[in-house]
């Protein structure tokens, strides 16, 4: 979330965003996918797709994931077949 607060002024311009989500912390303070997720839609982004699954080695639960985020009235957002 670092990252991403730091670079609030380029989200301003961005449509799309691609951000990596933990389901369990890897290091001190990293945060977990429910916060991710909040931060992004409180700068009126969504989660749209998932364009990567990364899984635990010692039993292959799913660790992390790339989530596709896209601003509040994207194209793709607004519904029906393509």
């Amino acid at each position: 979330l670092e990252v991403l607060r730091g670079a609030s002024d380029a989200l301003r311009g961005c449509s799309a965003v691609v951000a990596e989500v933990s389901w369990y912390p890897l290091g001190p303070g990293m945060p977990m996918v429910d916060e991710v997720l909040s931060f992004m839609r409180e700068r009126h982004f969504t989660w749209y797709d998932v364009l990567g699954i990364y899984r635990r080695p010692s039993d292959d639960a799913l660790g992390q994931m790339d989530f596709l985020f896209l601003r509040s009235g994207h194209t793709l957002l607004r519904g029906g077949l393509v």
